[in-house]
């Protein structure tokens, strides 16, 4: 292999995004023997990659420098090392978080080798990754779908199916917001004969979301209800909600709490609010309301091969909303810090037809 490709590179990280710049980097001359080169087509953009470049993100370690940004991508396999057993060249492929979380749950050990966080991530022409942390795209699915999997549907998935209490029919799922995570939970949940409760402070995301399979009366625009929890219970009969995707925060997590049924999970992804601390007793809510509440980031490769397959039976159709060029890296994050997207924003590296 011979030539140069270009790539992104976070130099520092700073909340202006100064930090992030385009580079030019040599391909190897051979490959580990267990690595793997992609063409990456596009590249799928999470929340934690915007809290990474702006060093906001909440990871017991920091990422080194020059780390190369992003986790998902999806792109076609163009060399193979010896001793890779896995996929071959010309194999469309979607990236994994970290190589070394096969199956189980295996904690925060997966750090250091999660993609643009302890290790070199995707936002590149090229990518090397190990054969542990590639997955087949299925044949009918774009790369811009694809690209929104790795991360957000895995995490949404990994919530309601990965753990002993699944979701079942007839149960009600609360979701928060219209993102990537919330969009794919909320078409699992519709797939599984669940109930989805949304919310979100957009009445048109609201009735996009109505497009989506949910019912009006199901979607409730917090902003005009900032007691939704309320709703929630009133919606379910003075119930609550049998799953929790929780991604607001220490914002949304103690009205999330209130309106879980007892025994009820509540699944905690994202960190996302920047508001000063509540002062609500957590320890005491979720004591008297019996939830279960957990920690969920992203998930095992075996468990994104099992959504993948179901995937092949259409419950999941990603929504991809913004898409960037290449050298509009930079504004594709700003658009993501913005909040104005529905489903997904992506980066195209190669441009698709």
């Amino acid at each position: 292999m011979t030539g140069t490709y270009k790539t992104y590179v976070l130099e520092g990280f700073e909340k202006d995004l100064s930090g992030l710049v385009q580079t030019r980097r040599t391909l190897p001359e051979s490959l580990g023997e267990t690595d793997v080169l992609v063409r990456v087509h596009v590249v799928g953009l999470n929340a934690r990659d915007l809290q990474i470049a702006s060093g906001t993100y909440p990871a017991p370690h920091l990422p080194p420098t020059p780390l190369v940004p992003c986790s998902d991508c999806a792109g076609v396999v163009e060399k193979v090392g010896a001793k890779v057993d896995r996929v071959r060249p010309g194999d469309r492929i979607v990236s994994h978080l970290s190589y070394n979380w096969i199956h189980g749950e295996i904690g925060n050990a997966m750090q250091k080798t999660a993609l643009g966080g302890g290790i070199d991530g995707v936002l590149s022409e090229y990518a090397i990754l190990h054969q542990d942390g590639v997955v087949r795209i299925p044949d009918f699915m774009s790369f811009a779908e694809a690209s929104t999997l790795p991360v957000a549907a895995l995490t949404s998935y990994h919530c309601l199916f990965g753990f002993e209490r699944t979701v079942q029919p007839g149960q009600a799922v609360l979701i928060e917001g219209t993102g990537g995570c919330a969009i794919a939970a909320l078409q699992l949940a519709l797939f599984a004969g669940a109930r989805p409760i949304v919310i979100s402070s957009s009445d048109d995301k609201l009735a996009r979301v109505q497009q989506l399979g949910v019912p009006a009366e199901d979607c409730i625009n917090y902003k005009a209800n900032p007691d939704w929890e309320k709703r929630v219970l009133e919606l379910t009969d003075g119930r609550g909600v049998d799953h929790t995707v929780e991604i607001g925060g220490r914002n949304t997590l103690p009205k999330a709490i209130a309106c879980t049924a007892p025994g009820g999970c509540v699944s905690v992804i994202g960190p996302n609010a920047s508001d000063a601390q509540s002062d609500v007793d957590i320890a005491k809510l979720i004591l008297y309301s019996q939830a279960n509440v957990r920690g969920v980031v992203c998930g095992p490769r075996l468990l994104f091969e099992q959504m993948m397959r179901k995937s092949a039976k259409n419950i999941l159709t990603p929504v991809v909303d913004r898409r960037f060029a290449f050298d509009e890296a930079k504004e594709a994050f700003k658009c993501l810090e913005s909040g104005k997207f529905f489903g997904k924003v992506a980066i195209d590296v190669i441009q698709e037809s």
